[in-house]
């Protein structure tokens, strides 16, 4: 029953095991020799155990449907970041498994929450690892989306706009070979240009690299104990602004972009909620900078739009100019977590509700507040240039209602584990939102370090929901999933 699953995960650990080699020649190549031994002996245990995985599934038929892609998409998120940690559990600088698991998930997850208090001592073989599992994952989770989701309608992705082509009787594993094929080089290129551009404005290589894996991934992992602040650079902040809203964008529109077809993402409308957005929000913080006098005009200016981007697309960086957040006035941190739970758009790394989810949303609010002057006048709801049905409609109700609801859920037990209001609600909303790094900006007086083994636990539950868009993991705990 289980072997595709078993064959999925053999070969994804063994992709895993692959990319271990890269930190291992990195670790080697500095002197840091203990580090690349721990990467090699890592390497080779996961080798093993996708080794074995697909030996044992060797010669039998591989098919799978879309409960079986609910249980894949479900163990791969649980299981890779287990394999993932072994480097970290053998290097010794985490001090327990719940450690090491938290930071490969998040990794992973592309949440960006680490337990690590000063990067600048670690080993940078260490560093790129973290960077690499962002950068893995992000893509994981476009072929997630691009793929699994809109294949089953999940939370309204039937209304999933993508100019790729795709045959109507493609099998699951069939829409994902042929979708990691058409994008893999566009994130690798958009990857290059990321680095690149990083080195031209004065990053050092390794920093632009690992910045990089992790902008396009709207990861948020740094290799500076203080984040972007530590470069203090204009130009390294606009850098990534860029990359962190192509990181937002979906990446089929970025598809038929580099097939010179700019029709798609011109008239797509997640695109402009984007940008909309991030005008509209970067002005309402600029003015509550103003107002409470915290900054200049030059460094509010810098500030909104930098974090503003940076929580929209759930990346979770702050720049030079926020590090002092903790003196910015109270608005601006309810209006980051507000970006933060809207998220990027479908198709992105970007966590969050979805743009286009929260479209529907107001679309079906005002055509409730017509039906209140026209009772029974027809309104037809239309995303995309498609008609908006009533099973679509209720799908994106019910998926915005479950995030809702678990937010507050979220909230209720990082409160019942001691957390104030304001804290526990800034943790719901940067974990399910996969948005970890962000809570230096929405509470920056709270540490993952000084977090209690069960809090840590609460945050993994919360990044493995929120990533997988919480109805595909919750649909594992029904009992009709369950009948044959």
């Amino acid at each position: 029953m289980f072997t595709t699953q078993v064959n999925v995960l053999g070969w994804a650990a063994a992709i895993l095991a692959a990319f271990m080699l890269l930190p291992a020649a990195l670790s080697f190549g500095v002197a840091e020799d203990a580090t690349g031994a721990t990467f090699l002996v890592g390497s080779g245990l996961t080798l093993f155990v996708g080794g074995t995985a697909i030996i044992a599934t060797r010669g039998t038929e591989h098919r799978i449907d879309l409960r079986g892609g609910f249980l894949t998409a479900t163990l791969l998120w649980t299981l890779v970041p287990a394999l993932a940690a072994i480097p970290f559990v053998l290097s010794g600088i985490f001090a327990s498994f719940v450690d090491a698991y938290f930071e490969a998930l998040s990794g992973f997850s592309t949440s960006g929450a680490t337990i690590l208090t000063d990067l600048e001592s670690v080993p940078r073989g260490i560093l790129l690892w973290r960077a690499i599992l962002q950068w893995l994952g992000g893509f994981a989770i476009i072929l997630f989306a691009v793929v699994l989701l809109s294949f089953g309608g999940v939370g309204g992705m039937n209304l999933f706009v993508s100019p790729m082509p795709r045959g109507d009787r493609d099998t699951l594993l069939g829409r994902t070979e042929r979708a990691a094929r058409s994008m893999w080089w566009i994130y690798v290129g958009l990857t290059g240009l990321c680095i690149f551009a990083l080195v031209v404005v004065g990053m050092a290589p390794f920093d632009a690299a690992a910045h990089a894996f992790s902008t396009i991934s709207t990861g948020g992992f740094s290799t500076r104990t203080v984040g972007i602040a530590a470069y203090d650079s204009v130009g390294v902040e606009i850098v990534l602004m860029i990359f962190m809203l192509v990181g937002a964008l979906n990446f089929t529109m970025l598809w038929s972009v580099t097939r010179g077809r700019y029709g798609p993402i011109l008239k797509d409308a997640e695109t402009r909620y984007l940008l909309g957005i991030v005008l509209i929000a970067s002005a309402i913080v600029v003015g509550a900078l103003a107002a409470g006098q915290s900054l200049g005009l030059g460094s509010s200016v810098r500030t909104a739009a930098f974090d503003v981007i940076s929580a929209l697309t759930t990346t979770g960086y702050s720049a030079s100019s926020s590090a002092a957040s903790g003196a910015l006035p109270v608005i601006v941190p309810v209006i980051l977590i507000g970006l933060m739970l809207i998220g990027g758009a479908t198709g992105s790394t970007a966590g969050g509700m979805r743009l286009m989810r929260l479209s529907v949303f107001f679309k079906l609010a005002g055509r409730e507040l017509s039906r209140l002057s026209y009772p029974h006048g027809v309104v037809r709801l239309r995303y995309g240039g498609q008609i908006i049905d009533e099973p679509t409609l209720r799908s994106v109700w019910g998926q915005l209602m479950m995030f809702l609801s678990f937010l507050a859920l979220g909230a209720l037990v990082f409160g019942l584990l001691g957390f104030d209001l304001q804290g526990a609600l800034a943790l719901a909303a940067t974990t399910l939102s996969t948005a970890g790094a962000g809570l230096a900006l929405t509470a920056p007086e709270l540490s993952y370090p000084a977090f209690s083994d069960a809090t840590k636990w609460t945050i993994i539950a919360a990044m493995i929901i929120g990533r997988l868009e919480l109805l595909v993991v919750l649909v594992l705990f029904t009992r009709a999933y369950w009948r044959s």
